[in-house]
């Protein structure tokens, strides 16, 4: 799966998860870019689900940041934070 993360006009910073077919230009248009790459889910145990996060976008020439994990995990997972 990929990801970006983007911060709108109201300066609210948002992970966008989207299908590995389409490029990550598509989907930011009018949006501030902080990263972007690729992501994996895996649910656990309790209930919660982690992401791990790599690589980078070739089309908007930005990368991922382990940062991006947290950020992915508290939107899933918003009771836990």
């Amino acid at each position: 799966m990929k990801y970006v993360i983007v911060e709108d006009h109201t300066g609210v910073i948002q992970p966008i998860l989207f299908a590995p077919f389409l490029d990550h230009n598509r989907l930011t248009p009018g949006l501030k870019v902080h990263a972007a790459g690729f992501v994996s889910l895996q649910g656990q145990t309790d209930g919660t689900v982690k992401a791990q996060v790599w690589g980078k976008s070739t089309t908007l020439r930005i990368g991922s940041r382990q940062e991006d994990a947290e950020i992915i995990e508290r939107t899933i997972n918003p009771n836990n934070y």
